[in-house]
């Protein structure tokens, strides 16, 4: 007879029915009453789909047994077959109860070869379970030491305080114990949940499973969802839990796919282009377009030339002039009689927008605004009574172009006929978020820009609803910038080569991750401002600039950076995007280990915009690991903002990156972007091809 937890006969048949009784609560399994359930509950798990859902974070292999010996010169958890020969109490702590005077309980046991002190803190309740005599399976982590074993005598010690003990039933063999000779699932736990709780509940549930569904794979060695989920937690070897990780990731993914599709938009009137606007702005560029903008410009007519609205993601290295694209195509909506709304994550760079599309899009008489705010600047009645103006302008239809923040979402704002939605930085905004501005037209296009590379599982998963165009070339005359590393205590070389550069006609900016410093080793933004003032470079204009300034602050200091009268701007990331300063040439970066390559590619694409040699300084801590400052020579061997997206997305996860937690990443539990890449890629094709998934045989609703 097999001793293992049996299925109940409640659950079986459950993974044929599916759909409501999966809702079933969790008491309908052996051994569960209403205050099991309240401590389940305490982890999520109200159901039983939320169990069979709660997955291991690891396993022990218990399926080949070790001798102490073995076990003792292992750094794995290891398995041993035993019989406690001992029960010894060691210390005898002052005061408390009458079994705290006993000490610690030390249970030894043999393997027949040599012996073993099981150091039981918190479980002398073993003295009664584990008598003498008594045949025992020990799964845990062991140790050898130079110890005490009799009087006087000193020897080589084995023992354990991390292990689980089962009893072998008398008569009975080891193999009949639950949880011996297989992999055994770990979970995560909270108070009043152990892991032994959790074994026996989920070994019922699956087993029901297996019972009623064979876990046959399909074509492509992928199982049905419910065995898959199944042996996830109790898997018969290491090749068949791998094969149903990725049935499990397989399914999520597949899920995401189809969720994209249902954003498909309706049909509309297709519109009639003309580019005699676009024309007159190319002929007063200083310069010729690259081949990359003029591709790009191809595949943006063709979606505003379309009989549905377009969703484009635009990308491409900082400085590749992506927004002289956006404003080009903006020429030919405008010319169709309809508004364009650009959205940007800050007034900074919307001002910054705004006057360069007055600037570029004058030869036109494009007519353009900023909105920032709820008020404008000077008092509150003028403030209110500029707004509402504009607000008045744009649903009449008489401003051509607005650039603006989160203030375009409120929803007071309306237009006369919006027919394209251009959202820069786009990782800054949610899938609401651009839906809602979407809304204020009538099947309007969606352009958005990043300059933040996409990795390729991203565009797969949670942009495979969006055409993509990438920009590569940078236009003629930049010059990579040079990239070098320095530890944070040997910044003086970096500081004397800094000065060399500003007495040159140089700029540079200072970036530190936080604006008050929150423990030893940051650096803040006030004490390195205040440094630099005493430092030899007092001599150049410095100023300060971060997120607790006013807009109009921000605006003035900009300014005066971008005219040459600052040579030293010390700041947060709030110059990560947009800014344009082309005599910039030198970027620091303090304590670059706290950014992600992402955003430190972005600062450094912040210089090398004019026709100088530019530079980038990362220092970094100290104590910083192999590891750390082998990601940041990343960024000293590569220029390419792809290369280095996809090691950011390895090293950060997609739920930190591009602030995915707005597009609904957060449901993936088990497929991982880094990885899956080409799970991804199947699973778009088969929802692009309409095929019928067998894995889909449950979902979790």
């Amino acid at each position: 007879m097999d001793p293992r937890p049996a299925a109940t006969h409640i659950v079986g048949g459950v993974a044929a029915s599916g759909g409501r009784e999966w809702q079933r609560p969790l008491t309908v399994l052996s051994g569960v009453g209403p205050a099991t359930a309240e401590r389940l509950a305490r982890l999520g798990i109200t159901s039983l789909q939320a169990l069979l859902w709660h997955l291991p974070r690891g396993y022990e292999d218990r399926r080949y047994p070790s001798t102490l010996q073995e076990a003792a010169a292992s750094a794995d958890s290891c398995v041993v077959v035993a019989e406690v020969v001992a029960h010894r109490f060691v210390g005898i702590p002052r005061g408390g109860g009458r079994s705290r005077r006993r000490g610690t309980l030390h249970l030894e046991i043999s393997d027949g070869r040599r012996r073993a002190a099981l150091l039981c803190f918190g479980r002398a309740y073993l003295a009664r379970t584990a008598r003498v005599g008594s045949q025992v399976v020990v799964s845990g982590h062991f140790t050898a030491r130079s110890g005490t074993i009799a009087k006087n005598t000193t020897a080589t010690v084995v023992e354990s305080s991390d292990f689980e003990l089962q009893l072998i039933p008398a008569g009975a063999s080891a193999h009949e114990t639950p949880w011996f000779g297989r992999i055994v699932p770990i979970y995560p736990l909270t108070d009043g949940v152990t892991q032994l709780l959790l074994r026996r509940l989920t070994l019922q549930l699956c087993a029901s499973l297996t019972a009623t569904e064979a876990a046959s794979a399909d074509g492509h060695g992928l199982l049905p969802l419910d065995n898959a989920l199944a042996a996830m937690h109790w898997p018969e070897d290491f090749e068949q839990q791998a094969r149903a990780r990725n049935s499990v990731a397989f399914a999520e993914l597949l899920t995401l796919q189809r969720s994209l599709q249902r954003r498909r938009p309706p049909p509309r009137i297709p519109r009639r282009l003309s580019h005699y606007l676009r024309e007159r702005v190319v002929a007063t560029l200083p310069f010729a377009l690259t081949s990359g903008q003029m591709r790009a410009l191809a595949e943006i007519d063709a979606d505003l030339a379309a009989n549905v609205a377009g969703s484009r993601l635009l990308q491409g290295d900082v400085g590749c002039g992506k927004t002289l694209v956006a404003l080009l195509a903006a020429c030919a909506v405008v010319e169709a009689g309809e508004q364009v709304a650009m959205i940007v994550p800050t007034e900074l760079l919307a001002r910054q927008h705004a006057e360069t599309a007055r600037r570029t899009l004058g030869a036109a008489d494009i007519n353009v605004a900023c909105l920032v705010t709820a008020s404008t600047s000077g008092s509150r009645s003028e403030g209110a009574r500029s707004r509402a103006h504009l607000l008045a302008a744009l649903a009449r239809g008489d401003v051509d172009f607005v650039v603006g923040t989160h203030a375009l979402l409120q929803s007071d704002v309306a237009f006369g006929h919006l027919g394209l939605v251009v959202v820069d930085e786009q990782h800054r905004f949610g899938v609401a978020q651009r839906r809602r501005l979407l809304g204020k037209g009538h099947n309007a296009d969606l352009l958005l820009m990043s300059a933040t590379p996409i990795p390729r599982s991203l565009a797969l998963t949670v942009y495979g609803d969006l055409q993509r165009t990438n920009i590569r070339e940078l236009p003629p005359g930049r010059q990579p910038v040079r990239t070098h590393l320095s530890r944070m205590d040997r910044l003086d070389k970096v500081y004397r080569r800094l000065g060399l550069e500003l007495d040159r006609g140089g700029q540079a900016y200072v970036v530190v991750p936080r604006i008050r410093a929150n423990g030893p080793g940051t650096v803040d933004v006030k004490s390195v401002f205040a440094t630099l003032r005493q430092s030899p470079l007092r001599r150049f204009a410095t100023a300060m600039i971060h997120g607790q300034f006013d807009d109009a602050s921000k605006h003035l200091i900009m300014e005066q950076f971008r005219a040459g009268a600052i040579k030293i701007l010390v700041a947060t990331t709030v110059v990560e995007v947009g800014v344009d300063v082309p005599g910039a040439t030198c970027m620091v970066v303090l304590s670059a280990e706290r950014f992600g390559l992402a955003t430190l590619h972005q600062l450094r694409g912040r210089v090398g915009r004019g026709a100088a040699q530019s530079y980038a300084f990362l220092g970094y801590a100290p104590s910083l690991t192999a590891a750390g400052v082998h990601r940041l020579q990343a960024m000293k061997q590569s220029h390419d903002g792809f290369e280095l997206a996809e090691l950011d997305l390895q090293q950060r996860g997609p739920g930190e990156l591009l602030g995915l937690r707005q597009a609904g990443l957060q449901e993936l539990r088990v497929a991982d972007l880094a990885r899956d890449l080409e799970l991804a890629r199947q699973a778009r094709e088969v929802v692009q091809g309409g095929e019928e998934a067998p894995i889909l045989a449950h979902h979790r609703g």
